[in-house]
């Protein structure tokens, strides 16, 4: 069973990485869930918790839990993406956005 694992995540890898490349230079809402060694750290409508990558904050970002972020991905880094914060909204404003 782990060989058939092993052997479907390398197939599996350069897809997910040729997918996540294709994100860079766009621009994503990242919704912020804390922060891993002091890099703060988000999920767009693409990533499950603790399934798949996460969306990590290059530069001086601080932002608490729940907030929303319009970010450019700038790199890919295994399965997570690289990106830069442009601009902060609350949770509010983004509701009225979407609904």
């Amino acid at each position: 069973m782990r060989e058939r694992l092993a052997e479907l995540a390398a197939t599996q890898e350069p897809i997910t990485h040729a997918r996540r490349v294709e994100l860079i230079d766009t621009t994503i809402d990242v919704l912020v869930d804390g922060d891993d060694n002091g890099v703060v750290v988000g999920r767009s409508h693409r990533e499950a918790p603790e399934i798949d990558g996460v969306v990590r904050l290059v530069g001086d970002v601080h932002a608490r839990p729940g907030v929303i972020l319009s970010v450019e991905v700038v790199d890919v880094e295994g399965p997570d993406l690289l990106a830069r914060a442009q601009s902060v909204q609350g949770v509010e404003a983004a509701a009225r956005r979407a609904g």
